[in-house]
C-alpha cells in the first residue's frame, strides 16, 4: 500500500517524496569564543553541531522541483558551567533533478540560532535571527514507496540586529554571518513515475 497517491497520468507532477533528515554541520559557531572568554563564559568549543528534519518534495516532469524544509540543531559544551548552541531553519527551495538522481537546489527561509551562555556569576543568551540561503547537490534513490538521499551544501547565515538585549554587557557579541558546511542523508516515503 503506498502512503503517497500518485497523481493522475495527466498531471505535471513526476514524482513527490517526505523525508527525515539527519544533517550534522561544521561550522563558525565557535566565532565568538575569544570574546566569550573575555568575559568568563565558557566556550563553544566546537564547530561542529548535530541537526535533524524533515523536507518534502514535489518534482515535475520537466525536472524541476520543490521543496520544504526544517531543521532542528543542538551543541553542548560541557565545562564548568554548559554552553548550548540551538539553530532552528525553516524554509522553501526550488532547483532540478536529472532522470538519473542527481540533483540540485537552493533553499532559502529564515533561522534563529540560539547561544545559552553562562559563567559561575552570570549567564545569558545571544540569539542571532537571520534569513539564510543553502545551497546543496546530491543524489537521490528511489524504489517502490521509499525514498533516500545524500547531499552536500552550505548554509550561510546573515544576523539581524543585536546578539541580545542586555544593556550591561558593553560587548554587543554581533556576528557579520554564520556558516556552515552540511551533510544530509534523508530516509522515507515517495512516489515517482
Amino acid at each position: 500500500m503506498l502512503l503517497i497517491e500518485p497523481p493522475p497520468k495527466e498531471s505535471p507532477l513526476r514524482g513527490l517524496a517526505f523525508s527525515f533528515a539527519f544533517e550534522p554541520r561544521i561550522g563558525s559557531y565557535a566565532g565568538l569564543d575569544s570574546r566569550l572568554r573575555a568575559y568568563d563564559f565558557t566556550a563553544v568549543r566546537s564547530p561542529y553541531l548535530n541537526a535533524f528534519g524533515v523536507r518534502g518534495r514535489a518534482w515535475l516532469n520537466n525536472g524541476f522541483l520543490l521543496e520544504m524544509a526544517m531543521t532542528y540543531g543542538i551543541g553542548v559544551a560541557r565545562g564548568e558551567v554548559p554552553t548550548v548552541t540551538t539553530a532552528i531553519d525553516s524554509g522553501v527551495g526550488a532547483g532540478y533533478m536529472a532522470p538519473f538522481g542527481l540533483f540540485a537546489t537552493m533553499g532559502v527561509g529564515f533561522g534563529v540560532l540560539t547561544q545559552s551562555v553562562a559563567s559561575t556569576s552570570e549567564g545569558g543568551a545571544l540569539v542571532y535571527r537571520a534569513p539564510f540561503i543553502h545551497p546543496r547537490v546530491g543524489y537521490a534513490l528511489q524504489r517502490s514507496a521509499w525514498f533516500g538521499a545524500i547531499s552536500a551544501g552550505f548554509v550561510l547565515h546573515a544576523p539581524i540586529g543585536p546578539a541580545h538585549e542586555q544593556p550591561l554587557w558593553e560587548d554587543p557579541f554581533r556576528r557579520p554571518t554564520i556558516h556552515a558546511f552540511t551533510i544530509g542523508l534523508e530516509s522515507g516515503f515517495g512516489w515517482s513515475r
